[in-house]
């Protein structure tokens, strides 16, 4: 259950196969048993929650995003404010495949941004994303993630974005982050960032509040 102490946002990228959804199942899903999901992939069954989209165009999938988030996530939250308290409410919340309906070029739903913007009164303690490629996923997910994990990226856009996130960041994408090692770069909020060789160092680093202390290492 959150404790409303603090909040993260955390959004994930990687190609597919480059070791993305594994972390999140790992590092999250595993760890959490009160995770719920967005699912449109219908892949995270180890996921105590979850809800699987039943459309796949873009005004579809969105409304059925909103309605999840009105109807089930936020019902089923804490709220910072109250002095209800159910032990058993979410902690966090997972959009996978979120670049099919936190889409780039266009505008991100009211209804998520609101969610985005109140998340740490719903005593959430994990607010995650995850997108194959960095240039597909919305700016304001990706502007406002606190921790941002990228696992291969390889595509010219993608590595710009890198750069102007941290520059030098695209020339370690292509140096040193193999698809096959399913090694990453963990970005802080200041967009400090280094590279990591699996998934098990943030397990071990504990609550994502506590993983900008792995970049200043």
């Amino acid at each position: 259950m959150g404790t409303g102490e603090f909040i993260n946002k955390t959004l994930y990228v990687g190609l597919q196969g480059s070791g993305k959804s594994y972390a999140i199942k790992k590092v999250h899903m595993e760890r959490d048993p009160d995770t719920f999901t967005i699912d449109p992939l219908n892949e995270h069954p180890e996921s105590r929650f979850r809800y699987i989209p039943k459309h796949t165009d873009f005004d579809g999938i969105n409304k059925e995003v909103e309605l999840a988030i009105n109807n089930i996530i936020i019902p089923n939250c804490n709220v910072l404010e109250s002095k209800k308290r159910y032990k058993e409410a979410l902690n966090t919340v997972i959009f996978d495949e979120a670049d099919l309906y936190f889409k780039s070029g266009q505008k991100i739903s009211p209804i998520a941004q609101s969610f985005f913007v109140k998340c740490r009164h719903y005593m959430l303690s994990n607010v995650v994303s995850a997108s194959r490629r960095l240039m597909d996923i919305n700016y304001y997910v990706r502007n406002t993630a606190d921790f941002i994990v990228a696992f291969k990226q390889s595509g010219a856009d993608d590595l710009s974005i890198l750069n102007k996130m941290a520059k030098g960041a695209d020339k370690v994408m292509e140096s040193e982050i193999e698809y096959g090692k399913r090694n990453f770069i963990l970005f802080d909020r200041s967009r400090n960032f280094v590279v990591m060789d699996d998934y098990n160092e943030l397990t071990k680093a504990g609550p994502a509040e506590d993983w900008a202390t792995l970049t200043k290492k």
